[in-house]
């Protein structure tokens, strides 16, 4: 009897890695196309201020679904500083 192998099963992990390399692939061609409509200060500016937007909704996203606080305790901010938190 012949046995047909299955194809093996996705797992979350290969579907976020799939994900995560078509974002950075396409980000060249949306990098290229706002490079082409502002300038590069402009585009720099926007960037920043769009990351910073997005890691703020990700944090209050967390904060609200977990009740942790959202910055860490006076006491070990000293700690992050050099990471730019």
């Amino acid at each position: 009897m012949n046995h047909v192998p299955h194809p093996p099963r996705r797992s979350p992990a290969d579907l976020c890695a799939l994900l995560v390399v078509s974002i950075w692939g396409s980000g060249f061609v949306f990098q290229k196309v706002a490079l082409d409509e502002f300038n590069v200060w402009t585009y720099v500016v926007l960037r920043y201020a769009g990351m910073l937007a997005l890691a703020w909704a990700v944090m209050l996203w967390h904060h609200r679904r977990t009740r942790e606080p959202l910055l860490p305790p006076w006491n070990d901010r000293a700690r992050f500083a050099p990471s730019g938190c």
